[in-house]
């Protein structure tokens, strides 16, 4: 039996989420997004002088804004904008014995409080920018494949992106 490593191994589920999530939270605009309250309906001038990255408390707001699960629980008694990231379906590509299509799902939940600014809208076009056609993980280019409203937790609005990368059958 092989011990266990600190690295993730490359190809993997776990690593083809991991690069996402590394992806989103190193990114500074979206961080203010998922951070800052609007201040009027026009935001984008405030973020441009706001920081998280070299932010004392950043682990804490990625900690808090992004999450590679599922669960939203506890999430009514928060006022947050919050990522989950997760795979999804993963199916065989019949053009190919080697290679599946997998799903990586990300769903944006944005409470009423920052709505005021389309947030809901403005976070899922800061992750198209960032994920769609770019060679992130995976064999090729990340596709876009899907966006749907989806029931949400009280006071929040939960928007659901769908990626697929290719990825190895075994």
């Amino acid at each position: 039996m092989t011990a266990l490593k600190n690295e993730i191994k490359r190809g993997t589920l776990r690593y083809h989420i991991n690069t996402i999530y590394t992806l989103l939270r190193k990114d500074e605009y979206l961080m203010r997004l998922l951070y800052y309250k609007p201040e009027s309906s026009e935001l984008e001038d405030s973020l441009e002088i706001k920081h998280i990255l070299d932010n004392d408390d950043y682990w804490n707001i990625v900690d808090e804004r992004i999450m590679t699960t599922t669960k939203s629980s506890e999430i009514e008694k928060e006022e947050l904008c919050r990522l989950y990231i997760y795979p999804g379906r993963r199916r065989s590509d019949f053009n190919s014995y080697v290679v599946a299509d997998q799903e990586i799902v990300i769903d944006v939940l944005v409470h009423d409080s920052y709505s005021s600014d389309l947030r809901t809208e403005w976070i899922a076009d800061r992750l198209n920018e960032l994920i769609a056609l770019e060679r992130i993980t995976g064999f090729g280019k990340v596709e876009f494949a899907a966006a749907n409203q989806r029931d949400a937790p009280t006071r929040y609005d939960r928007y659901q992106l769908v990626y697929t990368i290719k990825d190895g059958k075994k």
